[in-house]
């Protein structure tokens, strides 16, 4: 069993590693998990999705959850999808995450 999870979310064709975010459980909290950014973009509005999605993937899995979110998109859809399909993935092979 791991206790951690990396993913990294961008282009193919342009892989990047920033806007790294960092989510863990909160033993104090458990209904909301810690969550810090260690390579930060400056842009604020990747950096809400890198940590909203770590928080989330953190509280599903209850493991450590590192996150390098690079869509450059303001389409909020494209980024609900993607979202939904890791999500997915999550339920489909819980034991790859």
């Amino acid at each position: 069993m791991y206790f951690m999870i990396c993913l990294q979310v961008g282009l193919s064709g342009h892989p990047v590693l920033s806007d790294l975010c960092l989510a863990l459980q909160n033993k104090y909290n458990p209904s909301t998990p810690l969550t810090t950014t260690l390579l930060p973009t400056g842009n604020t509005a990747d950096s809400t999705y890198s940590v909203s999605l770590s928080q989330r993937l953190a509280k599903k899995t209850a493991k450590q959850v590192f996150i390098s979110y690079n869509i450059a998109s303001d389409d909020p859809e494209l980024h609900q999808e993607i979202q939904a399909r890791i999500f997915e993935e999550l339920s489909i092979a819980p034991d790859n995450f």
